[in-house]
């Protein structure tokens, strides 16, 4: 009864994460109860005492714990949201309360029902793609429903982005177009599952250009370039190649949104030669600057980092301090350094990173003979989306990257061991 539960609770989860924070909590409180109150409970504690990914995530909220714990004040963070009162709040609300997802996902599902969490998934992100559309003909009233707390505060014709912020949206939909590209070589037998996945494969694409998310436009490319060098031969890689082109130049043609956000990219590129970093890709820019001065200023920083609670304080003060000036004023006002592996290790401390690395490695680990192509090219989609924002740090993207490890780590489960032994040979052998 509790696991039949805990099934479709688990669906209902993955459905409505890509769409709404507070609905997901509220099914994932039920979800904790029922878990927690499950007899298996101290089982699955094994379970999770031997999962990799689940120690390396548990190692990061510790690092950061000790690393509040040990700042001169608590409320000085980059690591926090909104609304929230200190450090400690963030910590245990966003890290420890999300990641009970995937603890619970990896120890009260059965591998033979992943493929259905995927296709909540995906009927997910089709229904955020239909809105999306609808907003961008302008066949809803964007205003009416933001006031009813119904879409984000940015939707709108010109940024038809419904449920979070456009970056997200197409990190999000980036891994989309990974698993349908996947899914289209599967289903060789059915011309109507082929059909229906090119469909929604194609719908995917546009709606990724429409939108203003550059993140998930370069990954794209990342990841179809790695898919296609690890699945076919040589001469597809030419293909691949042409394809993006050909999408990129279709895209630039028929997408206000797109062009004028290459025409930005251009002028930011410009006005950096000039000095000028107080622009989108400048205050990236000038945060990667200003971070190499920090980390290599002294042991202490090259070591330890800021100290999490304190961290936001602390590097504009550096910046303020020991910075030229057009580089202080471009990032005083940031809420977060726009890079995960940076803000990692500013917050953390270099360890943090290392736990980060560590964290990507161990998910290509869950790689089988079967989807090797697609878990590295989703790893190499995720490692990109980490250079230009704290993926980690928000729920959305957060939860994300916990479904697609989840998802992968119980598709490892469906192999043989001997047949990721003879793998692991034949390739150690190459």
């Amino acid at each position: 009864m509790i696991h039949t539960a805990i099934y479709y609770l688990l669906m209902a989860f993955v459905f409505l994460f890509p769409i709404s924070t507070a609905a997901s909590n509220g099914v994932l409180i039920l979800l904790v109860v029922l878990w927690l109150g499950n007899k298996e409970l101290k089982q699955n504690i094994k379970t999770l005492l031997k999962d990799k990914i689940f120690i390396i995530l548990m190692g990061l909220v510790t690092l950061f714990t000790l690393s509040a714990f040990f700042s001169v004040v608590y409320d000085k963070a980059f690591l926090m949201n909104s609304g929230l009162k200190n450090e400690f709040v963030f910590i245990i609300r966003h890290f420890v309360w999300l990641s009970l997802f995937y603890a619970i996902y990896t120890t009260s599902l059965n591998s033979q029902n992943n493929s259905k969490m995927l296709n909540a998934f995906l009927v997910a992100i089709f229904f955020s793609e239909c809105v999306s559309y609808l907003l961008f003909f302008e066949v809803i009233d964007a205003p009416s429903f933001i006031a009813h707390g119904l879409l984000i505060r940015e939707a709108s014709a010109h940024s038809p982005v419904p449920f979070m912020h456009h970056t997200f949206y197409s990190f999000f939909l980036s891994v989309t177009i990974l698993f349908l590209l996947d899914q289209l070589f599967r289903f060789h037998s059915s011309k109507t599952k082929q059909l229906v996945i090119a469909v929604f494969f194609s719908s995917a694409i546009i709606n990724l250009f429409i939108n203003g998310g550059r993140t998930g436009q370069l990954a794209l490319i990342i990841g179809i370039m790695i898919y296609t060098t690890l699945k076919f031969e040589k001469k597809y890689i030419v293909a691949a190649i042409g394809f993006l082109l050909g999408v990129f130049m279709l895209a630039y043609n028929f997408s206000p949104t797109f062009k004028q956000r290459v025409a930005m990219a251009s002028s930011d590129i410009s006005k950096m030669t000039q000095n000028d970093f107080n622009t989108s890709w400048g205050a990236r820019m000038a945060v990667n600057i200003t971070a190499c001065h920090y980390l290599t200023d002294s042991s202490s920083n090259f070591i330890f980092g800021a100290g999490a609670g304190q961290a936001k304080k602390e590097f504009i003060t550096f910046a303020s301090h020991n910075m030229p000036e057009n580089i202080h004023l471009a990032i005083k006002n940031l809420s977060h350094l726009h890079n995960q592996y940076i803000q990692s290790w500013v917050d953390g401390s270099i360890f943090s990173l290392l736990l980060l690395l560590l964290l990507l490695y161990f998910f290509i680990k869950t790689a089988t003979p079967e989807n090797r192509h697609l878990v590295f090219a989703l790893a190499g989609i995720i490692a990109f989306s980490f250079l230009s924002d704290v993926i980690l740090y928000r729920p959305h993207p957060y939860l994300l990257v916990l479904f697609v490890f989840a998802y992968f780590s119980l598709e490892k489960r469906k192999v043989p061991k001997q047949t990721l032994n003879d793998t692991a040979s034949s390739q150690s052998s190459q």
